[in-house]
């Protein structure tokens, strides 16, 4: 038999409390209301195109819902543009990056090291090395980061597409500013385009089509 002292029921409150606290912090800082910004819609479009140049690291989901056809040739393809990506991503320049992708078989990671672009498939032990620029090639997980995806769809704009500012936002615990691009043009199915930039002057934490 054994005596729980007053003294041990403090500590195991303390500790409890601070286990509360702990779970329940990432709650309340994501419910603050986020800073507002003065900044203009093509002040924070240029800003945004800038930002390959600067580092970030996170954890990104994408989710795609293109119906695409299930191609069994073009099968990794197919999952990153109908349906959920996870991914890891540490970028330090357009030349020093990686990218983490959770699988169910484990993970897939694309490093570009300066020209060298190398790509592991854990599910088939398989080390792709690819020297220099690849002009024409399939899509990967990275190009879904939010940084690389807002890059590439606001550089797609038109003198016709029009830029306004969105409301300021907590995104991935950060203050996100608003951007939206609506696409003048009929021959696309993009009315559209939300974007948030946050984590750094112009790095893009959300892109939303």
């Amino acid at each position: 038999m054994s005596v729980v002292t007053p003294q041990a029921c403090w500590r195991w409150a303390v500790v409890a409390a601070a286990v509360v606290v702990l779970v329940a912090l990432p709650r309340a800082i994501a419910a603050l209301p986020a800073g507002g910004s003065a900044i203009s819609a093509q002040a924070l479009r240029a800003r945004i195109m800038a930002s390959a140049r600067l580092p970030y690291r996170g954890y990104a989901e994408s989710t795609a819902r293109l119906a695409l056809p299930d191609l069994l040739a073009l099968q990794s393809v197919v999952r990153l543009l109908d349906g959920t990506t996870d991914q890891y991503a540490w970028y330090r320049s357009p030349g020093h990056w990686r990218s983490e992708q959770l699988t169910a078989a484990g993970e897939d990671d694309v490093y570009q090291v300066g020209p060298a672009t190398y790509q592991w498939i854990y599910a088939y032990s398989l080390f792709t090395r690819t020297s220099g620029p690849q002009p024409v090639r399939l899509p990967q997980a990275p190009d879904l980061l939010p940084p690389a995806l807002a890059r590439r769809l606001l550089g797609l704009a038109t003198a016709a597409d029009h830029f306004s500012r969105l409301p300021s936002a907590r995104v991935a615990g950060v203050d996100a500013v608003g951007l939206r691009m609506t696409v003048a043009s009929r021959a696309t199915t993009v009315s559209a385009v939300d974007r948030a930039g946050g984590g750094g002057p112009g790095v893009a934490v959300r892109a939303a089509g």
